[in-house]
């Protein structure tokens, strides 16, 4: 190093000192001003999660994977692939059917081979993984797994990607820096490195450098190039950032699907429907996976290992997912008084370095890139800028990140002093590899989102589904104390093993006896239409109902369902059609109890306590024509019903 000192870095270069180093300071003192304004800019740019709307039925126009996107802080869970599955079944492009219990096949339907122009890209890229693991037609659901971890990973970015785009496309989002917002960042950019460049020149570093290669000379100025050549690589590396915003009506769309979560969360039995049930739920169930409410149907979906940052919880009544986010910098989950004071210690270290140490720095760098521009080499002219700009660009970032990272713990402690609340909750995540390795997190009941944190020490053994008090520091989420208020009472039983309730009355193969008057010989008389059964033990249903479905070989369909008015499935369906957000339902006379109809679909409820909804979706049929029929079906299946001679069981 003292040999490198030695060499000269022109003739006329003695030093940062004078105005060379006022100007100097005056550019490290800029940097860290863009940086603080960089950073007021990421925080108040970053999307913002809208207040939920009303509890509404009504499923607005985007697509599954662009409001699983909107009720993420606009960002894109791996969710909207598993929904965008059923929402093509949904849609009849593809089939999904229960074969056996529990084990189910896609199929591909053959009359949308040519009529898919209304597909996005990511429907595309979902059908074509259909199309490619669908031998002979249909495949297990089990052969949907992507890949590998990479192959998985790439399939995984340009789906993401895809649905961003859509996003964008339909007004529901925009790029996240608008041109206020770059003018601001590449003058300020301009203004630091056009100081740096002028401190370098007035110092006259590498004036008079000859190259050996084509004989110029370095000029005094010429520093201006090369900081206008940085200036495009740090705007280029702030464009690769995340680069997605709300918009006012992408806020309104987010409010509004967030209120469709809270209708589908509002009873737990749409929590357990397989992916089978879309014959029954259409396009419910594929907006229930993407909002996080479907478990048990996004649980059966073979894309991709269990996500670190999403768990499963029904904490608080009923299931939902909460996403996990694991925070590791600025001293997080450290005492604040030791953050707060290895704060000060950082800045004071980290700033006499970089106000002391980092003239020296710059001056050794470049007569050693002088070493080697002396010697002949074709790639000297590449090398010396190149050198110069890795070292000095790069020591310069260090130290003004650690100088940042020192003001930022002092502030972060400080804030922390004296000051914790505590929380309670389920444990949802208990890290247990790199590099979530030690992170606890927990859902509230209340939240769509956690930031997991570190146990104190000595906490004895925490199991997920435990219950706990855990008092935490508002800003580094420190934990000063936990206590366990509830051993989960099954550690096996995670919270994404399906536990599904008993039915409240019996099994749910009485009620399929009760179907048995709507066989398909039944059915088609009452529609006119020849039908076959889609193979299943029993379509679909939830646990505690049964259920029949129909279809006509092409995209019609029929389905018939069964259930206890008590049941989640139940209150489900009367919900969709009796809610105030459907105000397309009418009521229809001639049962015993209340009865529903919306374009395709009927719920009748008896008297008695039993629940019939009927759905027809056959093109050959009127308005009229549907609604009469699902009322003749609704009335064999009521008065099939094993409850419906019963008066003892009747409810009001």
């Amino acid at each position: 190093m003292a040999m490198i000192v030695a060499i000269e870095a022109g003739s006329k270069f003695h030093g940062f000192t004078g105005a060379s180093l006022a100007v100097l300071i005056g550019a490290f003192v800029a940097a860290a001003l863009w940086l603080v304004i960089f950073a007021i800019r990421w925080t108040a740019s970053f999307p913002k999660l809208a207040p939920p709307g009303p509890e509404t039925s009504d499923l607005g126009p985007e697509p599954p994977a662009v409001a699983n996107f909107l009720v993420n802080r606009f960002e894109v869970t791996r969710l909207a692939v598993g929904a965008t599955l059923v929402d093509l079944a949904a849609r009849r492009v593809i089939g999904i059917e229960e074969i056996v219990a529990d084990h189910f096949v896609v199929r591909l339907r053959r009359e949308h081979d040519d009529d898919n122009n209304d597909i996005t890209a990511y429907e595309r890229q979902v059908l074509d993984l259909v199309q490619e693991r669908a031998t002979g037609g249909s495949a297990p659901i089990e052969a949907l797994e992507i890949g590998s971890a990479a192959e998985s990973l790439k399939w995984w970015q340009r789906f993401a990607k895809s649905v961003e785009r859509d996003a964008r496309d339909r007004g529901l989002a925009r790029n996240r820096w608008n041109r206020a917002d770059w003018a601001i960042f590449a003058g300020g950019i301009a203004l630091v490195l056009g100081l740096f460049a002028l401190a370098l020149g007035i110092a006259h570093l590498g004036e008079g450098i000859t190259n050996s290669r084509n004989g110029g000379r370095q000029g005094r100025w010429d520093w201006f190039y090369v900081a206008a050549f940085a200036e495009l690589l740090a705007l280029a590396a702030i464009k690769g950032l995340r680069g997605v915003r709300d918009t006012p009506s992408g806020r309104a769309a987010s409010g509004r699907w967030l209120g469709v979560r809270r209708f589908l969360r509002h009873d737990g039995g749409f929590a357990d429907l397989p992916p089978a049930a879309v014959a029954i739920w259409q396009r419910y169930l594929s907006y229930g996976i993407a909002l996080g409410v479907a478990r048990a149907a996004a649980h059966a979906l073979p894309f991709g290992d269990e996500d670190p940052r999403a768990a499963w919880s029904r904490y608080g009544g009923n299931w939902h997912q909460v996403r996990v986010d694991y925070p590791s910098k600025f001293g997080y989950g450290k005492s604040p008084i030791g953050v707060f004071l290895g704060g000060l210690v950082r800045t004071a270290f980290w700033g006499a370095i970089a106000f002391a140490v980092l003239p020296f720095v710059i001056s050794s760098s470049w007569e050693l890139q002088k070493d080697v521009w002396s010697h002949e080499n074709s790639g000297a002219a590449i090398g010396v800028v190149a050198l110069f700009v890795v070292i000095f660009g790069v020591m310069g970032i260090y130290l003004l990140a650690q100088l940042i990272d020192g003001l930022i713990r002092v502030g972060r402690g400080a804030m922390d002093l004296g000051r914790a609340a505590e929380t309670r909750g389920a444990i949802i995540r208990i890290g247990q590899d790199a590099p979530y390795a030690g992170y606890v997190a927990i859902d509230d009941g209340h939240s769509a989102e956690t930031k997991a944190f570190f146990p104190p020490v000595n906490t004895p053994a925490l199991h997920r589904g435990d219950e706990i008090d855990v008092t935490l520091t508002p800003h580094l989420r420190h934990a000063k104390a936990l206590r366990v208020v509830g051993a989960a009472p099954h550690p096996a039983a995670t919270a994404t093993t399906p536990m599904p309730a008993p039915a409240p009355d019996g099994t749910s193969a009485v009620r399929m006896n009760a179907l048995n008057a709507l066989d398909v010989n039944a059915v088609t008389g009452i529609v006119g239409c020849a039908l076959q059964p889609i193979v299943g033990p029993n379509a679909g249903a939830p646990p505690g109902a049964a259920a029949r479905v129909y279809s006509d070989g092409g995209r019609g369909r029929v389905a018939v369902m069964l259930m206890h008015a008590s049941s989640g499935a139940s209150r489900m369906a009367m919900g969709m059609l009796a809610h105030h957000g459907h105000p397309t339902a009418t009521a229809i006379d001639g049962f015993d109890g209340d009865a529903s109809w919306t374009h395709n679909r009927l719920v009748a409820r008896a008297k008695n306590g039993d629940v019939a909804m009927v759905m027809i979706d056959l093109a050959n049929l009127s308005d009229a024509q549907r609604r009469d029929a699902a009322c003749t079906m609704a009335r064999l299946v009521l008065v099939a019903s094993p409850r419906a001679s019963s008066p003892a069981s009747e409810t009001t």
